[in-house]
């Protein structure tokens, strides 16, 4: 389990094992967020990038029809506070 929650955090650019590296998050910034490598992600930003990566894995794990999901993102209201 620990290797596995390492491997998602990876700095690899990797859509399938290193799914919350950086490299996507800066991905998700760009298509969604218009936020370019090198800019301020906020708090409120980098949250709802979370959580879009987070509905990625999901969609993911639903699709290979594996077990419940072992992280989530719940991103509160519009000041981006994470739960």
């Amino acid at each position: 389990l620990m290797r596995t929650l390492l491997t998602w955090f990876a700095d690899y650019p990797s859509k399938i094992d290193c799914l919350f590296s950086l490299h996507n998050m800066v991905a998700t910034g760009m298509a969604k967020y218009d936020k370019l490598p090198g800019e301020w992600y906020g708090p409120g930003t980098a949250c709802y990038v979370l959580r879009d990566l987070c509905h990625r894995y999901i969609s993911t794990q639903k699709h290979q029809q594996q077990r419940k999901p072992l992280f989530r993102v719940h991103v509160a209201d519009s000041q981006g506070t994470v739960y």
